[in-house]
């Protein structure tokens, strides 16, 4: 009937620049306008605006020097372009002291050059000299003796002083034997003596010796090493008589047995067992062979059934021991640590001497069970071996009467059948051979933990388990190592067991030559021998004329050199001597402050000028050229003595005029228009072009003038909205909600502001009243007498419904919009 509509899906808002206005469903199409300026050469240029914003056009910037402090400022300028040029101060004079080559404005600072002697020590010091003036140096007035005669003779002087001291030649060294003390300048003339052995018989004569110094050496004939039996500590001539000692070992049981030795020095090497506990230990023995090597613990008691005789090492703890382990036996044995079924049973019995049934052979009381006198027949039939103790016959002993049963009573006059058959085996449970069915215990066998290898030096033959590890290799070989002089060649720290190979050396002096020559070493059969350590007696003197440097014992042959002064520059060298006596005179100047200063003078010879003091150092501040003394302490370094300066130098002593460096206040940002290189502390006035809007998307948060740049995107700012624009950061209420409307749907949106036609609806739910008009206008009736139907006369007309619906529709947009609105100001709140 034509009444059929049809969704058309596209863009259904006017505000859209592709609004469709056919479309009845929204299908995320819609392309919104974007303001903004779209002309690229501008400076708000905006690359995603699609329409041009007439709150904010295009904005083309001149470019110049905006800053008003500079010399340049144009005032037609908005955008900065780095030429801007700025006052810089300073003196402009080139011929000014203070002239600065980089200001470009004169601030009357000017110093005009005043050149001049600056040093107020000068007799020509000039107050106002800013500059050294090389045509008129510094002048010094200098006091001092003029007599170019006199001792004291300055020549730097210029103005006397009557401190001329006339001169006196003579000889100034006092050991001299012309000494002259009144002497104050030196004329060469000393003449010194010659110390040294004067008695032609010492062995240190000196012919040319004027003077004797005591150290004269005679000939005392001896033997001079330590190291003999006949050292003479008074010998100062060496004869050749020393006797020297053969120590070693005198032991001839020993390895190391040296027959030759004089004396023992307790180094025999007695080889054996050397573990005490060992059944082999040698208590003689110091040095181990191997003969005894470790065994394991075992017992070592041989009444114990499982004594081992191999054992070195008693364990108590491990023994065992068979017997009767029955407390109520007769042989009741307490040490036994397991029963060997050798229990002999007590004969029971009435112990009661005034009982009917008293038996005195009766080891036990059968439990208290005497009786008065009565009688017992003994018929057929009426006695039983092993009865009831209250049934046994008085005056009989019951127990065991077979002589083959393990238990066997001989005392016994009646069997009790309690016989046990004599069954023999270990009966130990802790054995490696028990057997359960055993009555009498014998041939136990036991495990024993060693090392079964046969190769080993431990080898255990008796052990049943070998151990890990625990096996020692035999490695033959040399195992005493004796001690020098007498040592073995081949001894072997390794071996565990002594081949008897071991090969002794004595290392003694064999040449015969030699201070220490044992004669009679060479050609002994039963020793070997090797020389060294050898000592010769000679002239140990490094200096004498016939030094042995083989010698390692003076003789007293020793010819000794003449001794003296060995210093050309000394006045009393000794052109003769070999060994300076320390007695060198050195003529000079003392003095260590006076230019003349000598440092190997030892004697003052007044030749010291009389000095100006002063600093003598060319790289101080104040160096005075004429100064002759004066120590590091007296010199100055000038500089800026201020603390506050930038260059303030601590180490400063005097303050030098221009020398500080001050803070300079200016803008020290290079990025910024007005940058000042010279400035050294920034002043807070960098003039930086920026955009200021704190809305903007190009907010420069150094910028502290706005140059027009800035870019504001209007637009929705609500993430969950359809609409959102991500980089709009001013919000203008264009946002828009897509989603189902219909409250009556499961998925129903309370945000959603545009029908999405995508409304979903629970089985169970109501129809939407829209769909189901029928529900709202003919409900059920309520009770059986309810009316009918209408007829079909008193139907509602199509078109009705067509009312109806138009008006639930708007009821949904009302809704819709008041939650929306309730939305707006939740997110404004």
């Amino acid at each position: 009937d034509g009444s059929c509509a049809f969704e058309v899906y596209g863009c259904v808002f006017s505000q859209a620049l592709n609004y469709n206005s056919e479309a009845t469903v929204y299908d995320g199409s819609c392309v919104f306008a974007v303001l903004g300026c779209q002309n690229s050469s501008a400076s708000n240029y905006r690359p995603d605006a699609n329409t041009d914003d007439p709150q904010n056009p295009c904005v083309f910037l001149v470019e110049g020097c905006v800053d008003t402090a500079a010399l340049n400022f144009d005032s037609e300028a908005q955008i900065l372009d780095d030429s801007c040029v700025y006052p810089v101060p300073g003196c402009l004079n080139a011929t000014a002291v203070n002239f600065n080559s980089a200001a470009n404005e004169d601030d009357g600072s000017c110093v005009e050059a005043r050149p001049g002697c600056e040093d107020p020590a000068a007799d020509n010091y000039d107050p106002l000299a800013n500059e050294p003036n090389p045509d008129a140096p510094c002048e010094y007035t200098v006091e001092g003796c003029t007599n170019s005669s006199a001792v004291n003779y300055n020549s730097l002087a210029t103005v006397p002083d009557d401190s001329c001291v006339p001169e006196i030649p003579g000889c100034m060294a006092s050991l001299a034997l012309n000494y002259r003390s009144s002497a104050n300048r030196d004329d060469g003339s000393c003449d010194f003596p010659t110390f040294g052995c004067t008695n032609s018989s010492a062995l240190n004569y000196l012919a040319d010796a004027t003077a004797d110094d005591g150290s004269c050496i005679f000939r005392v004939p001896g033997c001079t090493r330590p190291g003999a039996l006949n050292f003479d500590s008074e010998a100062t001539v060496d004869d050749g008589s020393c006797d020297f000692p053969l120590a070693g070992c005198t032991d001839a049981r020993a390895a190391n047995y040296l027959p030759i030795a004089t004396s023992d020095d307790g180094s025999c090497a007695t080889l054996g067992c050397t573990r005490p506990g060992a059944r082999d230990f040698d208590p003689e023995a110091n040095v181990y062979d191997g003969s005894c090597p470790p065994t394991p613990a075992g017992c070592t008691d041989p009444a114990a059934a499982n004594y081992a005789a191999w054992a070195d090492v008693s364990d108590a703890g491990l023994c065992r021991y068979g017997g009767c382990t029955d407390p109520l036996a007769v042989n009741f044995a307490p040490p036994a640590t397991f029963g060997d079924g050798s229990c002999v049973a007590p004969l029971l019995g009435c112990t009661n001497s005034s009982a009917a049934n008293y038996n005195p052979l009766a080891q036990r009381n059968d439990g208290g069970r005497c009786e008065p006198l009565r009688t017992f027949f003994l018929g057929e039939g009426e006695e039983s071996p092993g009865r009831a103790l209250s049934e046994r016959a008085p005056g009989l002993l019951y127990g065991c009467t077979d002589p083959s049963a393990v238990n066997f009573q001989p005392l016994a006059t009646a069997d009790d059948d309690s016989c046990v058959a004599l069954v023999l085996g270990c009966m130990d449970t802790e054995a490696l051979n028990h057997d359960p069915a055993a009555t009498r215990s014998e041939g136990c066998e036991y495990e024993v933990v060693g090392c079964d290898d046969a190769a080993a030096l431990n080898f255990l033959r008796q052990a049943t388990r070998g151990c890990a590890d625990c096996c020692l290799p035999r490695v033959p070989g040399c195992m005493a190592r004796g001690a020098p002089p007498y040592e073995a060649s081949n001894f072997e720290p390794e071996a565990t067991v002594d081949d008897g190979s071991c090969s002794f050396v004595l290392s003694a002096c064999l040449d015969p030559l030699a201070a220490n020559h044992i004669p009679g070493l060479s050609g002994i059969a039963a020793v070997t021998t090797t020389s060294s350590g050898c000592e010769y007696a000679g002239c140990t003197n490094p200096d004498a004329a016939n030094h042995d440097p083989r010698a390692t014992a003076e003789d007293g042959s020793c010819e000794r050199p003449p001794r003296g002064c060995t210093q050309p520059a000394a006045a009393n060298f000794v052109p003769a001597a070999r060994l300076d006596d320390g007695s060198c005179v050195v003529i000079g100047c003392t003095d260590p402050a006076r230019k003349e200063f000598r440092p190997q003078a030892t004697v003052d010879d007044g030749t010291c000028s009389w000095s100006v003091l002063g600093c003598r150092s060319p790289s101080a501040d104040n160096y005075l050229p004429a100064a002759t003394a004066g120590g590091p302490e007296l010199c100055a370094e000038a500089g800026c003595t201020h603390a506050v300066a930038l260059n303030y130098d601590p180490a400063a002593d005097l303050y030098m005029e221009g020398a500080c460096e001050w803070a300079r206040g200016g803008c020290t940002a290079s990025h910024a228009l007005n940058y000042l290189a010279s400035a050294t502390v920034d002043d807070g006035s960098c003039y930086v072009l920026g955009c200021t809007d704190l809305l903007a998307n190009n907010y420069a948060d150094n910028a502290t003038a706005n140059d027009g740049s800035c870019l504001i995107y209007r637009g929705c700012t609500e993430d969950r909205a359809d609409n959102f624009n991500p980089i709009a950061r001013v919000d203008d209420d264009s946002c828009l909600f897509v989603g189902c409307t219909d409250s009556y749907a499961s998925n129903y949106d309370v945000l959603a502001t545009i029908r999405s036609g995508r409304c979903e609806y629970a089985d169970t739910a109501p129809a939407p009243p829209l769909l189901s008009p029928p529900l709202l206008l003919s409900p059920p009736p309520e009770s059986p007498d309810a009316a009918p139907p209408p007829s079909s006369s008193q139907r509602v007309p199509r078109w009705a419904w067509g009312l109806v619906g138009a008006a639930v529709v708007c009821l949904c947009c009302v809704l819709g919009g008041l939650a929306y609105a309730r939305h707006r100001r939740r997110r404004a709140r």
